[in-house]
């Protein structure tokens, strides 16, 4: 590919745009959103992006989501999930599809995409410490097998290591016996058991669920607040420091030197 690598100003630049579009519509629309995850770290702690991060993550209850989700307009950017799009994921994404192009060794979409924001939707979780935790196990372990499957979904280069090509081998069998739109599927009706609202927890529960870093108090998305992004104001929960807290520790320390690197090392964005 002879186009040019989008560099990180100009990556965050992107994403802005579209958190900007996304906020407008969820205030027309009266959805609740909140920044989250590393996004909602640079916002209390850098007013902005983290330094050397390299996308931008927003949640949503679930009923908000899936309002979002059938009624989202935009000029510029579209939406896509399993259920539009043909996405691999359980969750959604708002793409950049007219100036970017996104080239990853885990696809997650059969269609051409560009730069995106992450929303993630929020559902309850079952009371009984038992019943979550079987649940938030076999969430993680769907989890894992999604991704081994949409790796094999990945053309590899021609020139690579014979150990390379046999691990690739196996993921293409693997993949074989999965229906990867199944999967998501029923990824999808487990995170939605517990409808949002109806008992005292909700959780991020569509990538990575894990008991002791994704699961919160109720109280905690009681309310919106703004508060500064990049000389922007956008919607933060009222229990963020909870939540970091919860799933970072001291999120308001910086990690190592050697850390500080962007987390989407396998995926690389092109100008068109």
């Amino acid at each position: 590919m002879n186009n040019a690598e989008l560099t990180l100003p100009e990556l965050q630049s992107i994403c802005l745009e579209i958190l900007i579009d996304i906020d407008d519509f969820c205030t027309k629309n009266n959805i609740r959103y909140s920044l989250a995850h590393g996004t909602l770290i640079g916002a209390i702690r850098h007013k902005g992006f983290i330094p050397w991060d390299d996308d931008l993550d927003i949640n949503m209850p679930r009923p908000d989501y899936e309002k979002f989700k059938k009624s989202y307009k935009s000029d510029k950017f579209e939406f896509f999930c399993h259920e539009k799009k043909n996405a691999y994921i359980s969750f959604g994404r708002v793409c950049d599809t007219k100036r970017t192009i996104a080239k990853s060794t885990i696809p997650w979409t059969p269609i051409e995409s560009g730069i995106w924001v992450d929303i993630f939707p929020l559902d309850g979780i079952e009371d009984s410490i038992l019943l979550r935790k079987i649940k938030l196990k076999i969430l993680s372990i769907l989890y894992e097998l999604q991704i081994v499957v949409r790796k094999s979904h990945y053309r590899i280069p021609k020139k690579i290591t014979f150990t390379k090509k046999f691990h690739h081998f196996l993921k293409l069998i693997i993949a074989g016996t999965i229906n990867i739109n199944h999967l998501v599927a029923f990824q999808m009706y487990l995170c939605k058991r517990v409808p949002f609202g109806t008992n005292n927890k909700w959780a991020h529960l569509t990538c990575e669920a894990d008991e002791n870093k994704m699961v919160n108090k109720l109280e905690d998305y009681q309310e919106i607040i703004r508060t500064e992004f990049e000389g922007h104001q956008f919607c933060i929960m009222n229990g963020y420091d909870h939540v970091l807290r919860n799933e970072y520790g001291d999120y308001m320390q910086l990690p190592p030197e050697e850390q500080r690197l962007p987390q989407q090392n396998y995926i690389k964005f092109y100008w068109k």
